[in-house]
């Protein structure tokens, strides 16, 4: 497994909840929480999806730096998946029980009532983390709680899974406690739909909207990415101005579980579609490179908000005087891994903070220097982590 993909799979110790389950199954009930979920985000990104959790009237249970634990339904389930900006994935807690050898293990994941999720047709992943358990060989535990769910699926002989379309198993093993996480997302979320033409180094869509929300940008000010790129800030803006779901035209794993509910999917399809705004805003998205700004106006097209998006060929400095510094400058300057080249980026980089000093200003990159011209008496500052990148994230905002 890559780097880049561990954070998603492994939540630091205590993450996920303190009451039992039974060992017969998952309630189903779909109006009363009775069930905790983890839902795991970029790094300094939690106070963003607590707060979408309470837009959805779910309870916080705990929070931490890469994640953040709830409370759910089957229902809450859908919502957050197809809502989230924030969210990486989304686990299911679905049965726990104190584990201390491989023959107690194989005994309890043989009686789970896995049926309840799965047909024997099903393709599935498993992934592990233990920590301070006397169990501590993840190969191990994933090796025979695979061979018990063949066992209890009925199923002779395993074929071999494909990664992509495969249900993902994460199995968290702390202080001898084992905890059995469902990934009711499938593929990260945020991997948006839309992203079908990219350019090096680009922004998770995630942590793109993380900046946006963080900047407190008002609809209705000029939003201005002098940096575009394929159009990561601009078209996830534009998304949350028009308050279009994230994640509307794709799959979630839950579908290909036994129990998943049409009906209830259906329902919340259309009130995401009824909840839609067609308002007048003012994004521009602006690039020196003619061709990666037509990746961008792709990308724009396939989310359906190339109408709210000015896409502009030309330099930065050009034309921002146009809205009297009354707008806000959000965006990922090209650094060297993204222009593959040592060329000499500090005039840009000046000029750029000379800019944010004046203005509504919010920067993120990993060039290494930035620290010399966005200092402390100008700029607040916090790293984050872009990918397995770290990135520095920049904001002034005037008196």
């Amino acid at each position: 497994m890559s780097e880049a993909n561990k954070g998603d799979l492994i939540p630091p110790p205590r993450f996920i909840g303190t009451h039992p389950l039974p060992k017969g199954g998952p309630n189903l009930h779909k109006n009363k929480p009775s069930m905790q979920i983890l839902i795991t985000c970029p790094f300094w990104c939690a106070s963003l999806l607590t707060k979408e959790l309470k837009r959805l009237d779910l309870p916080l249970v705990e929070s931490h730096p890469t994640a953040v634990l709830s409370e759910w339904t089957w229902k809450d389930i859908y919502n957050i998946n197809l809502w989230s900006r924030i969210a990486n994935k989304v686990y299911a807690v679905m049965w726990e029980d104190k584990i201390t050898n491989f023959d107690q293990l194989f005994d309890f994941v043989l009686s789970l009532s896995w049926n309840t999720l799965f047909v024997p047709t099903s393709e599935f992943s498993l992934h592990a983390s233990c920590k301070n358990s006397q169990i501590m060989s993840e190969k191990s535990l994933v090796s025979v709680t695979h061979k018990a769910i063949l066992t209890s699926l009925n199923i002779l002989q395993d074929t071999k899974t494909d990664p992509d379309k495969s249900q993902e198993v994460f199995l968290f093993m702390s202080w001898n406690n084992l905890k059995v996480c469902i990934n009711t997302s499938g593929a990260s979320l945020h991997q948006r739909w839309w992203r079908t033409q990219t350019w090096p180094a680009p922004l998770k869509e995630n942590l793109a909207v993380a900046i946006i929300l963080l900047s407190w940008w008002k609809f209705n000010k000029p939003l201005i990415d002098p940096f575009c790129g394929s159009g990561t800030i601009a078209i996830e803006a534009a998304l949350l101005a028009k308050n279009i779901a994230p994640w509307k035209h794709r799959n979630f794993a839950f579908q290909q579980f036994k129990n998943f509910d049409f009906n209830i999917w259906n329902e919340i399809l259309l009130d995401e579609k009824n909840s839609e705004f067609n308002n007048n805003y003012q994004i521009v998205a602006r690039d020196i490179d003619e061709k990666v700004l037509g990746y961008a106006k792709i990308n724009a097209q396939n989310a359906w908000v190339s109408d709210c998006i000015t896409f502009e060929h030309q330099d930065f400095q050009s034309g921002l005087m146009l809205f009297e510094w009354d707008f806000w400058l959000i965006t990922n300057p090209p650094y060297w891994k993204r222009l593959n080249s040592n060329d000499d980026l500090s005039p840009l980089y000046e000029k750029l903070a000379d800019y944010l000093k004046e203005c509504y200003g919010w920067v993120i990159s990993s060039y290494p220097w930035m620290w010399k011209l966005f200092n402390s008496k100008h700029f607040s500052h916090k790293q984050l982590y872009n990918w397995a990148d770290e990135v520095d994230f920049y904001w002034k905002k005037p008196v």
